[in-house]
């Protein structure tokens, strides 16, 4: 892909991992658990959806109290933290 005269790299995003008790078989035969590749994606390295190099997420505890007994999402939460390394 080229981006004002820069090459920017296109990954491919398969969500499922390989495992032998894996429930469902690949095009190769391969058993895995999770999405098809009927659901893979296509993306720029630099979109913002791929976290960087070493980080991770992690979600923070909320008291419930605070909130006035209203559903906390955990999910809405997440920082990045950098690993070491």
């Amino acid at each position: 892909m080229e981006s004002d005269g820069k090459t920017i790299k296109i990954i491919k995003i398969g969500y499922r991992i390989y495992l032998e008790s894996g429930n469902r078989l690949d095009k190769d035969g391969k058993a895995f658990m999770g999405w098809s590749s009927k659901y893979d994606e296509e993306m720029p390295v630099t979109n913002i959806r791929i976290q960087p190099l070493h980080t991770y997420s992690k979600s923070y505890y909320v008291d419930n109290s605070v909130m006035k007994n209203e559903p906390v999402l955990n999910d809405a939460n997440d920082v990045l933290h950098c690993v070491p390394g």
